[in-house]
């Protein structure tokens, strides 16, 4: 994802950053099937020279997939919870939301499933004081780069492949998303983009 960061002192001044992440469930039954949220776990790296000099270390990332939205009616959320940890270990709490709407039968806006709005915080515990905010894209060139490199390892058969592929994109194309999936030992990466039904 990349996208632009200010901070709550200049609001005028747009500096770029860059997150490069991983969600994982490392169980793919629970996730899709009986958690509501469908939640996952982040890691990865994250860019701002606002923040940091150097790239910080995501973790402690939680990944909630269209969890029903308790501020809107008729809407979704994907939240994104991570901790990033900066040159000398000084650390941030970062959240971001993408609202997904819906906004006609049978289709989901295009800027809804691609913009991320962030928020960041001092320290680690997600209520220090505000540091700035961000604005987060998933581009179509990376999605694309993304897309070319899936692949799914770690099973015993070409059956139990087909299986776990064709469980995950049946769950994500009826929730009008397209995903890229990496099994590693039943554990799944997603990258999202948007589809018209």
């Amino acid at each position: 994802m990349v996208g632009t960061f200010w901070t709550t002192k200049n609001k005028s001044e747009e500096i770029p950053c860059e997150f490069t992440v991983t969600i994982e469930s490392d169980d793919v039954d629970r996730m899709v099937n009986s958690d509501p949220d469908h939640a996952a776990t982040i890691s990865g790296t994250a860019t701002c020279a606002a923040l940091s000099a150097t790239p910080m270390t995501i973790t402690e990332g939680h990944f909630q997939f269209l969890s029903q939205s308790a501020e809107y009616i008729d809407t979704k959320e994907m939240l994104y919870r991570m901790i990033l940890t900066g040159i000398r270990g000084k650390t941030f709490s970062f959240r971001g939301v993408k609202y997904v709407k819906n906004n006609s039968f049978g289709e989901v806006g295009l800027e809804d499933t691609t913009t991320l709005f962030v928020t960041v915080y001092q320290g680690k515990n997600f209520s220090g004081k505000p540091v700035g905010n961000a604005k987060l894209f998933v581009t179509l060139p990376n999605f694309m780069k993304q897309l070319a490199a899936t692949e799914i390892t770690n099973t015993q058969s070409k059956v139990e492949k087909l299986k776990w592929e064709s469980r995950f994109y049946d769950f994500f194309i009826g929730s009008l998303w397209i995903f890229i999936v990496l099994l590693r030992q039943r554990r799944v990466t997603l990258i999202s983009t948007h589809r018209r039904g």
